[in-house]
Order: C-alpha cells, then structure tokens, then sequence
C-alpha cells in the first residue's frame, strides 16, 4: 500500500511538473513576439498615417512608413528564424501551383521594369502614387513574413481585432472631419462635395479600405471575438461607408455581402436563405433601375444615396469618363500586348491614345494616372500574360479557400471572410484602382487565406541555425542599410516637405532643394522648371528673364530622361526654346510637334504653339492650330449668346468651365488677330464676335 502510495505521488509529481514545463510554452505562444508586434503595428497605423506638411499628404507617408517598416519587420523575421531549429509553416508541397504563379507572377514584374520606356519610374513610381516595383516588392515581403510567422489561430484573431480596430479609428476620424473639427481644418471636405475621404485623401480610397474590412467585423461577431469592439467597428465603418458614396464601393460591399451569406447558408443548411441570397442582385438592380425612372421625385432628390444611385449630371459624367478611358486603354494595351509599359507609367505613355471626348468630360489639363479599372491597368503594366498569370494564381487562392470551407466543420469562417474581403476590393476596383492601403491589406488577406488553408509542416531551419545567426544579423544589418541609402525614402519625404513650400510660396530654391533631395522622381525635376518658367514670364527685366529660361533648362532634361521624354518634356522643352533669346531661332517649332504627336488631345500643347507662330510671324499656321485647341475644347463657348435656352445642367457646365478656365477667351483674340494679318477679314470678324457675349 505505501509503495501504490508513493507511485501514485510519484505520477502526480510528473504530472505537476510537465504541467509546469507546458505552461510558460502556452503563454509564450500567446504572446506576440516582436515580428508580430512589428507587423501588427504595420496593420494599424498605414491606414491612418498621414502628414499634412508634405504636399502629398496622405499617399506619400504611408507608402514611406510601409516600406521602412516592412525592412525592419523582415530583419525581425531573419533573426527570429536564426534563433529557431525548426519553423512551422505550410507544406510548400501543397502550395505548387499558388507559388509557381506568383514566381511567374514576379518575374513578369520585373521583365516589364527593365524592358519599360522609363525603368526609374517603373521600379520607384510615377507621383504623387509610388507604386514602383519596389513599392510592390515590399508587398510581397510583408505578406510573407506574415504567412511565415503564424503560428496559431490567436495571431489570426489578433490580426483581425487590430484591423477592427483600425478601421473604427479611421471612420470616427471621417466624421469628425466632416463635423469641423478644429485640429482637421486642413482638410477641406468641401473639396468632395461633403463626402467622407478621412485619412485616405479620397472618398473612393477610404471606401476601398472600408469595404475590405466589414467583412472581418461580420465575422468577429459571429465568432464572438471581441465583440464590443467589432460592432462599434461594424456600424461606424457602414456609416463611414455609405457618406463616402462611393458607387463602386457599393458593389463591392453587395459581392462581399453576397459570398458571406451564400456560402454561410450553405454551410449552415438554410435552403431558404441560400435561394433568397441568389435573388437578391435581380431585386436590387430592379430598386436601381427604379430609382432611375423616378428621379425626380422627392424621395430620390432627398436622399443622398438614392440621389447618388442616378444616372444624370456628375453621377453620370464619371461614368462617361470611364467609357472614354477604356476603350483607349485597351487601344493602347493592344500596341504593346505581350510585356505592357512597365509598373506605374500609365500617366507618360497613355496620352498617346487619349481622345479628345475627354476634355468634354474633365477639366482641361487633367490627365488620369489610372485606367480606372485594375484590369485594364494591370494589363497596361505587364501585358495579357502577365494578367493572366496574374488571374490564375487569384483564381488559385478562392479554390484553395472555397475547399477548405467546403471540406471543414470548424474553422472556416475566416477564410470566408478572408475571401469575401478580396472579393469586394477586386469588384470595387473594376471602377477604380489600389492604392498603398488596399494593396498591403490586399497581399496581407491573401497570405492569411494560404497559411489557413494549409496544412502546417515542421522544417529544419537549416542555413538559419544557431551558428550562423551572427552572420544573419550582421547581414541582414548590411542589406537594411545598403536599402535606406538606395531607395531614399526618408530623403523623398524631406523632398515633399520642399516642394510645398516652393508650391506655396514660389520658392524656386526650395524646388531644387526637393529634386535634388529625390533625383528619381520626374515631378520634382518639371515642377522645378515650371517655376522657373512663371518667374521668367514675371520677371523685372529682359536679361532675369533669360535667366530664369535658361536654368529651367537642367532640370527639364533631368525629368525628360526619368520619363523616356514625354509630352510634358517637349511642352514645357518648347515654351522655353519659344522664349529663350526671343524664339526666333525655329528651335520650338519641332518641339511643339513633338508634343502634339505625344499628347494629340492636350489642348494646351496647341494653345502655346499658335502664341509662338503668332509672335513669329506664321499667321496662317497659327490659325490653324489655333482653331485645332478650339475643337479640343467643349463647345460652351457657343452658348454665349442664348445660355438662356440651355438646361440648368448644361448652365452649370458652362459656369463651371469658365470657373476653372478663366482666361479661355483670349484665344479668341488671338485667333482675331492672326486671322486680320493673315489676310482673312470674315473669320477675324467671326472669333472677335466671341469677344462681345
């Protein structure tokens, strides 16, 4: 009996002390560790960073902040790995195929940066965006050190709970803005009409981020995680949401909406429901179509969304907008199918293929950056068979999630969140396009659905053994430092704060202060000589005048080389030859051509090319490229004489036009004068008459 005794104290005394070894094992599996600190910090902070001293307030910092912490959650990673024997992370077996497309994917990234018209805006992108290729590089480093660090379902909940969080964060900024908030006065919602845009810059950007994590919130309270915290976040970032009116958001949040509750009633055994929820897109593109044909009832005209919802006036523009854009764009896609323009060069070489419809549309002067359609601008970037490459690895990732939903009783409820995520930010893109934020979330969601779905496999560390973490470490330090000296972000982001001031104030030192601080960036160095331009034409004298057109020389071939001399190069290049030493030489006149057969639609090309053959004595050539700016032109100004018989829409078009283009009208006398001396008195007659309305 004593001996059973003293087993049965020996097995309990086992017991307690394996209980004791398991314990701070468990705890310290609960508790973040530094790399996911790091990258938890990431999630939070890059929708809500911002720094209204640079010019680009919004874009500029977060993609600054993203990629020096992204170089730092990577060195974290490196020595966490060097103090580890064996990691566990999904068999790589069972990810193939997902990681030979994205291979593929990469290596089409990287072709179509070097074989680009202009590889330095392709690899560190075109302003005021920066969506390079080291940009998107960074994507992919972050999203993989994320797929490599999880270790438990707790990361993944924390993961959530800090989006949550986030996004409640950024939708209380959003109302507070719109309510005048003192410390916000920098931000002018008046600029988008009352409509939200918080710490995005954009109404469409914060709808974008918003609808990529209601679906998170949707399912943190159905897991009852955090529950207090998901519904403020929930019912906050709706309402955020809905004062964005954001259309294409909209829809975005109907496909979210739409996955989660088809695939959840299926899974939950509700019939009904699954074949209510087919049903719905026919009910509400019937409610659309609706509120169309009633347009003008006081129930429509009341109510902002409903109002938002009809096909008239601005609501209708920006649609007309998109279907000159498009066809264009695929014009252009088709010139260069196969390898596309490289990464973010979609402002210098679009404009070839940009019809005139568009000054009708937008204001004059306003060229787009996007297609406004992630398809079209992927395929614009990388060609067809990157886009499909592209679309195989994304079609992957929903296959990969929707059977492991399909096959597991437990645990499938975060990647349908996952997917109904991606789902919504793809369909709100096919109007729009990523920014930083909806690309880090976009790579982030992704990795997330991977690793879930994945069966988990213990590796040996190898090369990342104990022995070598020296080395890790000292190299890793190197590569961090050899990085922040090569891509500048630091310097990029004293170069903006420069460039404000010189925008604010004129200071054409502090425009060369900022294109020397970021030489890679085309905008600084054209700013610099756009400056320079307005002091000469406002100088004192003759001899400060050719001064100031002779130093804008410099840093106008410097932008003309980042970007592979576009039509700005020639526009600007020719107003300078036009007045330098009086412009006498013939030195602009293949210039200004140069710049038409690089922006045929640009009016202003034909607007500064007709003064130059004025002043040189071309009169009938300047006749004639003068009434070429004329039919690039809306046509209000022939509603002069009965602006009275116009609708109201059309009147407010006119006064809007007018509003930004106050000095429109003298091409009129110039077309008077250049008519006179070319020998043509009835048509002189004609554009004076224009003078007089």
């Amino acid at each position: 009996m004593p001996k059973q005794k003293q087993k049965l104290r020996s097995s309990v005394s086992r017991k307690k002390t394996e209980v004791a070894r398991i314990k701070p094992a468990v705890a310290r599996q609960a508790r973040p560790h530094l790399t996911e600190l790091l990258w938890l910090t990431g999630i939070f902070l890059l929708p809500l960073v911002f720094w209204p001293d640079a010019y680009t307030s919004f874009e500029l910092p977060k993609v600054t902040f993203f990629r020096a912490l992204t170089f730092l959650l990577l060195i974290s990673m490196m020595i966490r790995l060097a103090r580890c024997k064996t990691a566990a992370i999904p068999a790589i077996n069972k990810l193939k195929w997902p990681l030979i497309l994205l291979g593929l994917t990469v290596a089409s990234w990287i072709i179509s940066t070097i074989l680009s018209p202009a590889p330095a805006i392709s690899f560190f992108g075109y302003y005021p965006r920066f969506q390079g290729l080291y940009t998107w590089i960074t994507y992919l480093i972050f999203a993989a050190v994320v797929f490599l660090g999880l270790e438990n379902r707790r990361q993944i909940d924390r993961i959530f709970t800090v989006i949550a969080a986030s996004s409640l964060i950024a939708s209380v900024i959003a109302f507070a803005q719109s309510r005048g908030v003192p410390w916000l006065n920098f931000w002018d919602v008046s600029a988008f009409l009352g409509r939200f845009f918080g710490t995005m810059g954009h109404p469409d950007y914060l709808a974008g981020y918003l609808v990529m994590t209601i679906p998170l919130m949707a399912a943190m309270l159905i897991m009852r995680k955090n529950r207090l915290l998901a519904g403020a976040a929930l019912v906050f970032s709706l309402a955020a949401l809905y004062f964005t009116l954001s259309r294409s958001a909209y829809l975005g949040l109907f496909m979210a909406l739409f996955i989660f509750l088809a695939v959840s009633a299926r899974k939950f055994g509700r019939k009904k429901l699954f074949w209510a929820t087919l049903v719905i897109p026919f009910f509400l593109a019937g409610a659309v179509l609706l509120v169309n044909i009633n347009a003008k009832s006081g129930i429509v005209q009341n109510n902002v969304l409903l109002e938002r919802m009809v096909m008239q006036g601005e609501n209708l523009r920006s649609v007309q907008t998109r279907m000159v854009l498009w066809p264009a764009t695929f014009r252009q896609i088709m010139a260069s199918p196969f390898i596309g323009y490289g990464l973010d060069t979609y402002a210098i070489t679009f404009p070839k293929y940009l019809p005139a419809e568009i000054n009708t549309l937008e204001n004059m002067g306003d060229y787009p950056d996007r297609a406004h359609n992630f398809i079209l601008d992927y395929a614009v970037q990388f060609g067809l068979p990157g886009l499909m490459i592209f679309a195989g690895f994304i079609l992957l990732v929903f296959i990969s999630g929707l059977r492991f939903i399909a096959t597991h009783k437990k645990d499938w409820l975060p990647p349908l969140a996952l997917l109904a995520c991606v789902a919504a930010i793809l369909v709100t893109n096919l109007f729009g396009f990523f920014i930083t934020v909806t690309w880090a979330y976009f790579w982030l969601m992704i990795a997330l659905i991977l690793n879930i779905t994945q069966p988990k496999k213990e590796y040996a560390a190898g090369f990342l053994s104990r022995k070598y973490a020296g080395k890790i470490v000292i190299g890793a330090v190197i590569f961090l430092g050899l990085a922040g000296v090569f891509n500048q972000d630091f310097l990029l982001f004293a170069a903006d704060m420069n460039y404000r001031t010189a925008a604010i104030s004129g200071d054409t030192a502090a425009a060369a202060k900022a294109s020397g601080l970021a030489p890679q960036i085309s905008f600084y160095h054209f700013q610099e000589a756009n400056l320079l331009l307005d002091a000469a034409f406002g100088a004192n004298s003759e001899n400060e005048k050719q001064l100031m057109l002779a130093k804008a020389i410099l840093p106008l071939e410097k932008g003309g080389r980042l970007t592979a001399k576009d039509g700005f190069y020639y526009l600007y290049s020719a107003i300078v030859a036009a007045n330098l030493h009086g412009g006498t030489a013939g030195t602009a006149d293949p210039l200004f051509i140069s710049a038409t057969n690089k922006m045929p639609s640009y009016p202003t090309v034909y607007l500064e090319y007709g003064k130059y053959l004025l002043k040189t004595g071309n009169y009938g050539k300047a006749a004639k490229v003068l009434e070429q700016y004329l039919t690039l032109c809306p046509p209000y100004y022939k509603w002069k004489n009965d602006l009275g018989s116009h609708t109201p829409e059309e009147q407010e078009r006119y006064r809007i036009f007018y509003k930004l283009n106050p000095d429109f009208d003298s091409v009129f006398s110039l077309l008077t004068e250049a008519y006179a001396k070319s020998g043509n008195m009835h048509k002189a007659t004609d554009f004076k008459g224009y003078l007089y309305y």
